[in-house]
């Protein structure tokens, strides 16, 4: 059975992490929002991870070859207990969806 669990990135690599997990085919999300980013007295936005260090992988353990997440470039590890990859509840991710907007972006108040 499939569910969400939760990926630990290496710092600032979330997009490389991902783009490696989807080149193995790993179902990633990667919940990001706009930000405002000040360089040199200029101002833009850009989009910034939800969960900085974070993203999250759908798949299901006993078929697939989760092992192989902890030694993708850009991660730093699956998030286990004992051993065993620990599932997130399904209803976290569906509330993070619900406040993306239509560019799935989330829409922080």
């Amino acid at each position: 059975m499939k569910q969400w669990f939760a990926v630990a990135t290496q710092p600032r690599k979330e997009a490389r992490a991902r783009a490696n997990l989807l080149n193995q085919h790993f179902d990633v999300y990667l919940p990001c929002f706009k930000k405002m980013v000040r360089h040199a007295r200029r101002q833009s936005w850009g989009l910034a991870p939800l969960f900085p260090g974070y993203l999250f992988v759908w798949m299901d353990p006993g078929a697939a070859r989760w092992r192989a997440i902890n030694s993708t470039v850009g991660v730093n590890h699956l998030v286990s207990q004992n051993d065993r990859p620990v599932p997130i509840d399904e209803s976290v991710i569906a509330q993070i969806h619900d406040a993306e907007d239509g560019a799935g972006h989330v829409q922080l108040h």
